[in-house]
């Protein structure tokens, strides 16, 4: 007599929305068994008692008739479970995703037996087996299992928690939502009292000026008028906070600060983004704090001031002036700290009028190699058109990877800095138009207010006596660190704008025709524009760089010339004589 092992029936997570050969559907009233699939097309078969005939009919026909439904053993409809979201786990942390994965398998194995994945014809583990082990005993043992292997502290009330969530949402049910909480701008208040206090404030706007007790009475008054007793507004403590996160100012709620400031100077719509399709059709010139202590000519740390030129068609920085900001006059007496940062900002000079014209000539020539520089910021590292460029322009032989952009429009504030004629008068030589920016419309220059907060970002804060742009984040002191001088600050930018800014990937700068493309840096934006637009040198020699230098009258002697605290001596006299 011969004896045959046989195996249990393999058993598997189960496939829905999958009609197979067998299966019992519901359609036009009818009850049909499938009896074969052909391409798209489903035989049914009548079952008994049913006086429908054969039919063969379009799977989407059929799976789009209002009464069509599915029939499990017993002839029952099987309900319909909507498809899970899974995408929904691309927009938590990866260690949330991670986590809901791993409880994915095991949560599978709990309800079929098996880990997704194993081989055909695997058996379940021991305490797994659905014929023998009731969900209790599984909840138990997969409970027991992850507190020894994983180091999860849990019962076996958590894993049946997990799987009804799973039954019920799918992998989204097992994301700890915990994570996905975003911290908002008004904390745990009721969101209904934020937008009346809101509310209230833009009504008051223009009125007679009241304080934050006034707003906070009118606003439990509304509040109970609107609501009723089932709102709650906080503590005035807490509404003081609210205010403050919310940008408006306690003394004076309704005076336009923060966000409402910035939407009072916001255009009428319609208005849209600043754009451009060529290098140089509009280039943007601003000046702000970087946010860095260097070490001043009197010995003691001075705030920095960066002036800037962005290209928006490739944005691509392609002038950038570093200045100390002095204070206009220091206390008779004080003692120096040279440890200690200030805690305000120094309201001292800091880009003159001059300077922007060096802004300009900067951006008409190559950006030279400077000693210490990487070799990889040399423009044949780059993504710049290295020998088109060298062929046009020999000066590119020892150049930065900085394009060279010739302005068509520059837009500018009303700043100092452009108080001085020099940089209209070598505008109007070069055909530069120039067109002053809207007063308090910070929308007509966002190019660059935008790549301000980039440089401070990626550039500003990984630098020594780094001061943060707020006082919450300001360093006390600058002991330990090292203070750079001006010139060693400006070595520092003008490469990290060939090596980083230069080469980093822009959101902006992507293909109109295929938006699915990665995103561009500004070099490869300019070598795709170059090939349209081509590339104009302009020869600025000597004296052209002379002529954009500030003027000052001073008196010449044997000895030479005294200008600003220090000497320039006449190299053909000879200091032994006389």
């Amino acid at each position: 007599m011969t004896t045959v092992a046989t195996q249990p029936p393999v058993m598997r997570h189960a496939r829905r929305g999958v009609l197979a050969p067998g299966d019992g559907v519901q359609w036009h009233g009818g009850r049909y068994t499938v009896t074969a699939l052909s391409g798209v097309t489903v035989h049914l078969a009548p079952q008994a008692g049913s006086p429908q005939p054969p039919a063969a009919v379009l799977l989407a026909a059929l799976a789009a008739a209002e009464d069509f439904a599915v029939l499990n053993g017993a002839g029952r409809p099987v309900p319909h479970t909507v498809m899970p979201d899974w995408a929904l786990l691309e927009g938590i942390s990866e260690e949330a995703a991670r986590e809901a994965r791993i409880w994915e398998r095991h949560v599978i194995e709990v309800d079929t037996g098996l880990l997704p994945g194993v081989p055909e014809g695997s058996l379940p583990r021991e305490g797994y087996d659905p014929r023998c082990t009731t969900l209790i005993q599984r909840y138990q043992a997969k409970a027991a299992e992850l507190s020894a292997v994983l180091g999860w502290k849990m019962s076996w009330q958590t894993v049946q928690t997990k799987r009804l969530k799973y039954k019920a949402e799918g992998a989204w049910g097992l994301v700890d939502k915990r994570r996905t909480r975003s911290t908002t701008l008004y904390g745990r208040t009721d969101i209904r009292v934020v937008d009346l206090l809101l509310e209230l404030v833009e009504a008051g706007r223009g009125a007679v000026p009241g304080n934050a007790m006034k707003l906070f009475t009118q606003l439990r008054r509304a509040a109970r008028a609107r609501y009723g007793a089932g709102v709650k507004v906080p503590a005035d403590s807490t509404l003081y906070k609210l205010l403050e996160r919310l940008g408006i100012d306690a003394r004076r709620p309704q005076a336009p600060r923060g966000r409402h400031a910035r939407a009072a100077g916001r255009p009428a719509p319609p208005f849209t983004v600043t754009s451009a399709i060529a290098p140089g059709e509009v280039v943007q010139i601003d000046s702000t704090d970087l946010d860095v202590k260097v070490l001043g000519d009197d010995g003691l740390p001075a705030s920095v001031e960066l002036t800037a030129a962005v290209d928006v068609a490739t944005r691509s920085i392609i002038a950038a002036v570093v200045r100390p900001k002095t204070p206009r006059r220091r206390r008779r007496g004080a003692q120096a700290r040279p440890g200690l940062i200030s805690a305000q900002r120094s309201t001292g000079r800091a880009t003159k009028a001059v300077d922007a014209s060096l802004l300009l000539a900067q951006a008409l020539v190559p950006a030279p190699m400077r000693p210490g520089f990487s070799p990889l910021a040399h423009a044949s590292a780059s993504h710049l058109p290295y020998d088109e460029l060298a062929a046009a322009d020999e000066r590119f032989a020892q150049a930065a990877g900085r394009p060279v952009i010739v302005p068509d429009l520059i837009v500018i504030d009303h700043g100092t800095v452009f108080a001085g004629r020099t940089f209209f008068d070598a505008c109007a030589y070069l055909g530069i138009s120039v067109r002053p920016a809207r007063r308090r419309t910070p929308t007509d220059k966002a190019i660059v207010e935008r790549t301000f907060a980039s440089v401070k970002s990626m550039f500003s804060q990984w630098v020594n006596t780094y001061t943060g742009h707020d006082f919450t984040r300001r360093a006390a002191a600058v002991d330990g660190q090292r203070l750079w001088t001006l010139a060693q600050l400006d070595d520092l930018l003008q490469e990290w704008i060939a090596l980083g800014w230069q080469n980093h990937p822009h959101e902006e700068l992507r293909s109109p025709y295929d938006p699915n493309l990665p995103a561009l840096t500004p070099n490869q934006m300019y070598a795709a524009c170059v090939q349209a637009a081509g590339y104009l040198p302009i020869p600025l020699g000597e004296e052209d760089y002379l002529r954009l230098l500030p003027t000052a009258w001073v008196g010449v002697t044997d000895q030479g010339i005294r200008f600003k605290n220090r000497t320039y001596e006449n190299p053909s006299t000879d200091p032994d004589e006389g």
